[in-house]
Parts: C-alpha cells; structure tokens; sequence
C-alpha cells in the first residue's frame, strides 16, 4: 500500500512540475477588454484613440505548477503620426511614471524600440502588481502591460529581462 501511494506521490508531482505549459497566450481582444473593463489603469481598445493596428495579449507563465503563475495583459497600439503624437501626449498626462526614490533610475528601460517606464507607486503593488506604458517613435506604437503574480515578492533582474521571461515578450 506504502509503495502505491509513493508512486501515485511521485506521479503528481512529476505530471504538475513537468506536464505543465510554461506559457499560456491569449490574444484574443475580447478577452483584453474584459480585463481591463474591470482594471482602473489598462485602458479598453476603443479607448485609445484611431489606432491603424492593435495587438492584445493575456500570457500566463507558469513558473514551477499552475498553482503558482503570473499573468501579464499587453496592449499595443499602432496610430499614424499625428495621432500617434496626440495620444503619447494623451497617456503622458494621465499617467504617473515613477521618478523618484531609489529606483528612479532604473524604472525606465529600452526593450524592442520602446521606451518603457513603470508607473508610480499610485498605481502599482510593488513586486505583485505593476505597470509600464511604452513608446515607440519609429513604429509611432504605444504599449501597455500589466503584470500580477499574487506569490513573487522580489525581482531580482532588469526589467527587461523580467518582461521577456515573465510575459514572454514579443514584438
């Protein structure tokens, strides 16, 4: 009996560590729009102005079993250069980027041709909850990601890294 439960003991663990996706994706807007609907930083996609392109993404990383995961929604948005112009203006004046305290400095960070900055301390839980708008001159893109992980309680990386592991970033 002893040697039935070992193995069945064995068996969950191995299937929950290994049998897992470390990414789920999701790139249906539906499924963004719900999200930020109820999220009072991520703007809805017909908030956003007259985009030319959208892209929307909910990435689930699992990082050891599903019990302990972290989700990220990304929005990016293409505009045409007067838009674009208006609405980097417009996300610039609604959101707070964090610009003091120790990690001032290393809050904003280049990351595929955007310029990303965390937003300030009004707005994020700092490690679990955090958010970044970034811009991209040359595409004339905004992005916005959202990152939870109710469990992580220290980043130990640069925040580019953090987002290329964490939210599986691609652009």
């Amino acid at each position: 009996m002893k040697k039935i439960a070992l193995v069945i003991l064995c068996l969950v663990v191995i299937l929950s560590v290994s049998g897992c996706s470390k990414y789920i994706n999701e790139t249906d807007t539906e499924i963004y729009n719900k999200m930020a609907a109820k999220n009072e930083v991520m703007p809805e996609t017909d908030e956003i102005g007259s985009y030319t392109e959208v892209y929307t993404n909910k990435n689930i990383y699992n990082q050891v079993a599903p019990i302990f995961k972290s989700e990220t929604y990304t929005l990016i948005a293409k505009y045409e250069k007067e838009e674009y112009e208006s609405q980097k203006s417009i996300v610039s004046e609604k959101y707070s980027i964090e610009s003091s305290g120790e990690d001032a400095d290393s809050s904003s960070f280049d990351l595929d041709g955007f310029r990303f900055s965390l937003l300030s301390e009004q707005y994020i839980d700092y490690p679990k909850t955090l958010y970044f708008i970034g811009f991209n001159d040359a595409d004339r893109a905004v992005a916005y990601i959202y990152f939870y992980d109710q469990d992580l309680d220290v980043i130990d990386q640069s925040y580019d890294k953090f987002l290329r592991e964490y939210s599986d970033w691609k652009y």
